[in-house]
């Protein structure tokens, strides 16, 4: 197995893991723990703005 498909695997479940728990925290202090749909719009609105700043870093990112 080559080690760059062992370290995109790493990395797409951190950052799965990760993008997917804030949520999940953040529902009980935010009031919305019992509203699926509430808890659905903040997971999706997560991964856009993710991949929006996927890109402009790869667009943009540190130029050396």
């Amino acid at each position: 197995m080559y080690p760059n498909i062992a370290f995109f695997l790493e990395h797409y479940l951190t950052m799965l893991g990760g993008t997917l728990a804030i949520p999940f925290i953040l529902s009980g202090p935010m009031c919305f723990a019992n509203n699926t749909l509430v808890i659905s719009e903040v997971l999706s609105t997560i991964f856009f703005v993710s991949g929006l700043v996927t890109l402009l870093q790869t667009t943009f990112g540190v130029r050396y």
